[in-house]
């Protein structure tokens, strides 16, 4: 994943923030980290998630940084459940936590895989912050649909 912003800032706890789900004790004793910027793998809590690797920057995404990054205007960041965890198959499950002031601008982009289907890439405009996930289809289903589009659109313009 990376957030790349052109303007406004990403939210992490000073001297306190990590890069995974908080200890839900840390939060009660600093509110603030209840806000943090995190990946994680099921909870906005270390008590609630499963636990996680972090292994670097975004390396399946172009242009991304190679190297794991987390500052007040980018993220890059491959992350995986630790060895030895299973995710069960769920259609709402919480992957991270970011955190925008309200003037952010930008772009996130999610590189996700599963065992049970193929990746998919977002490309997700940020604007005055929030975040709205737009999946890229693989080619030959951007194919399938640009065919399709245009299909409509010329029936459309035939009158048909």
């Amino acid at each position: 994943m990376t957030v790349e912003l052109t303007r406004g800032a990403i939210y992490n706890t000073p001297s306190f923030g990590g890069n995974t789900a908080p200890n839900g004790a840390f939060v009660s004793l600093v509110p603030a980290l209840g806000k943090d910027s995190f990946v994680t793998m099921g909870g906005l809590t270390s008590d609630s998630s499963q636990p996680v690797l972090v292994v670097g920057g975004a390396v399946n995404l172009p242009g991304a940084p190679a190297h794991f990054v987390l500052n007040n205007n980018q993220i890059s960041v491959t992350w995986a459940p630790a060895p030895g965890v299973t995710i069960e198959d769920q259609m709402d499950f919480l992957i991270a936590q970011i955190s925008l002031t309200d003037d952010a601008e930008g772009l996130l982009r999610l590189f996700s895989s599963t065992d049970s289907g193929p990746p998919t890439i977002y490309h997700s405009p940020i604007y005055n912050g929030h975040i709205e996930f737009y999946p890229v289809p693989e080619p030959a289903s951007g194919v399938l649909l640009l065919a399709a589009l245009f299909g409509i659109a010329n029936r459309r313009v035939n009158g048909r």
